[in-house]
């Protein structure tokens, strides 16, 4: 039978054509399968030369991540279009072409900023990022790194792929090939770096995991039913302002979360553009740091801005260079021969930032924070008050600066002098749950001397009305008696 079949499939080659009715294809396909052949039968037309060919000549050569080496002319990449919606193959080369039209790898970093402990603990920064475990993305103490390598970084990002394993976020891997090397970032590679999530404490609990779609905050549905309250606890606007769909200026926040915001931005969340607008992952951000909930997690944040920085059409930059770059030299991709390039990154300190927005002063009573702008004020009750003080100028109130203050509290209607009696959970409060309780009992203190002040007004008017009274009768009956 085998003879017969190569005996067929020679003579009618050699006739230049293939013979085609149902009795010869059902026999040739019987035929193919008991010889071990899984190579269909060509349809219509002559065969050529190379059609005995091996089916390896046809494949195309692979990638370094893997794909076929792209053929012909490579599309566009339209700005709402994400990475995975085309074809693996040309996933790389899109990713090159979108990072070069940058022109300049100074506006292809976002390198974070290495913030001082020492500047901000008085202010309750470095206690918002120890509650949530997230002091080292603050401090950067164990991946400050100087010299950041561009060629491996975009070569990384270029060829990254997610595997997302058993239980993600936690098992989550981004996968990118630098040389000959598969380098991955996950959970534990960022254990190895430095220890970003901590724990959360006060109180102490577990963190928690959202989905992609949550943190993102992209659709209305997933804002969830805290939304509006989280924007009355960040925003200083009227209450009709507040609401699902409401435009989120950064001019509008409340000092403290200003403050962070400025640090967010390159550390947390990191981006070039749109600087003075807070978008919706910043809220959810914004309100973990200032009041412990929701308890997220660093390194799912740290996983969801390099994919998202690598699939999105509108978001060129790199995000957590400092991290990656931290990444390929534990792996050993840097070498000798690699390319360096420093940052001019400006660290995150009082000096750096005094004198474009803030205001920072240390008065007897209290650390106060000051908008150039708004003239609104921030403040945090001091509890070092019993220690020795330190003769510093630069950070002290002089008599000058006292009785402006003064004025400025008593045209908001604040009573200086007032102090706010302390309840005795007072200790196990943060530093905004405390600036929250003072700013509403001095709103509340001064509606009452309002009101105290009206009272008085009034009774002193209604006194003044009844002497006039009392003088107009006696003046006639003084009148009717002449």
């Amino acid at each position: 039978m085998e003879l017969c079949c190569e005996l067929y499939v020679v003579h009618n080659i050699n006739r230049g054509c293939w013979v085609f009715n149902a009795k010869q294809m059902a026999l040739n396909s019987f035929m193919f399968q008991i010889m071990g052949k899984s190579k269909k039968l060509p349809g219509k037309g002559k065969v050529g030369k190379g059609a005995a060919t091996s089916s390896r000549s046809n494949k195309r050569p692979r990638t370094e991540s893997g794909s076929r080496q792209p053929q012909g002319p490579c599309p566009d990449w339209p700005k709402n279009k994400k990475l995975l919606n085309f074809p693996e193959m040309w996933r790389e080369q899109l990713y090159r072409n979108k990072v070069v039209e940058l022109k300049h790898e100074r506006n292809l970093i976002v390198a974070e900023k290495t913030g001082s402990e020492s500047d901000f603990k008085h202010y309750g920064v470095v206690e918002c990022f120890e509650r949530l475990g997230w002091l080292n993305a603050f401090t950067l103490e164990k991946f400050n790194q100087k010299q950041i390598y561009l060629d491996e970084i975009i070569t990384w990002m270029a060829t990254l792929r997610k595997v997302l394993g058993k239980k993600p976020p936690t098992t989550t891997k981004l996968i990118g090939t630098v040389g000959e090397t598969e380098n991955e970032l996950s959970f534990n590679a960022l254990d190895k770096i430095a220890d970003f999530d901590s724990g959360a404490t006060n109180p102490k609990r577990p963190y928690e995991y959202l989905s992609t779609e949550v943190i993102a905050c992209n659709d209305d549905k997933y804002k969830g039913d805290m939304w509006v309250e989280m924007l009355c606890e960040l925003f200083d606007v009227p209450p009709s302002r507040l609401s699902i769909k409401m435009t989120l200026d950064r001019c509008d926040l409340r000092q403290f979360p200003k403050l962070l915001s400025s640090l967010t931005c390159c550390n947390i969340l990191p981006r070039t553009s749109d600087i003075s607008q807070i978008r919706n992952c910043d809220v959810r951000v914004l309100h973990a740091l200032c009041t412990g909930f929701p308890t997220m997690s660093f390194k799912q944040m740290v996983l969801h801005n390099i994919w998202e920085a690598r699939i999105s059409g509108d978001r060129k930059t790199i995000p957590h260079f400092k991290l990656i770059t931290a990444l390929l030299v534990n792996v050993g991709v840097i070498t000798e021969t690699s390319k360096s390039y420093k940052p001019g990154v400006t660290p995150f300190t009082r000096d750096h930032i005094r004198d474009t927005e803030f205001i920072f002063i240390k008065s007897k009573f209290a650390y106060i924070l000051e908008d150039y702008k708004g003239k609104l004020t921030y403040e945090v009750p001091r509890e070092d008050q019993g220690e020795e003080e330190e003769d510093d100028e630069a950070e002290t109130e002089n008599d000058e600066d006292v009785e402006e203050r003064e004025y400025d509290r008593l045209e908001r209607g604040g009573d200086v002098e007032m102090q706010v009696e302390r309840p005795p959970t007072w200790g196990n409060w943060t530093s905004y749950e405390r600036e929250m309780y003072v700013q509403q009992a001095k709103e509340i203190a001064a509606a009452a001397k309002c009101r105290v002040a009206q009272e008085n007004s009034l009774k002193t008017w209604q006194e003044e009305q009844a002497k006039l009274a009392q003088e107009r009768w006696e003046k006639q009956e003084a009148y009717e008696k002449s």
